[in-house]
């Protein structure tokens, strides 16, 4: 658990980084909402909304149906992956490398907010 919360708050210190990155809201014909880095493609009736990072929350994910077991089996190879992210962290990084942590990071908080 501690290592949860550790790994939370040191992605917390990572993010803020990058804070003036812009994110897109797309919204394509069929209604469907996507949130991306690069401009939307150019839709005839609608334009897109560009949103800062910091306004819009990242879209919740949806939690499985899984036993307590499996969503510890599912946890504990992302938790150790973190933690080997952490400890090439605390080695030192360039800013091109802290990009990189950065988005291995919240690739790693997501799925493991997907096991549920």
């Amino acid at each position: 658990m501690i290592r949860a919360v550790l790994s939370i708050l040191l992605l917390l210190a990572v993010l803020p980084a990058n804070a003036d990155t812009e994110i897109h809201k797309c919204v394509d014909a069929d209604g469907n909402v996507a949130y991306q880095q690069t401009p939307c493609p150019v839709v005839k009736e609608e334009t897109p909304e560009v949103v800062e990072q910091a306004e819009q929350p990242p879209q919740a994910l949806v939690a499985s149906d899984l036993t307590p077991e499996e969503v510890e089996a599912c946890k504990d190879p992302l938790r150790d992956a973190i933690d080997e992210v952490e400890a090439e962290m605390l080695r030192g990084f360039s800013p091109e490398e802290g990009e990189e942590f950065k988005v291995k990071l919240r690739t790693l908080t997501q799925e493991m907010r997907a096991c549920g």
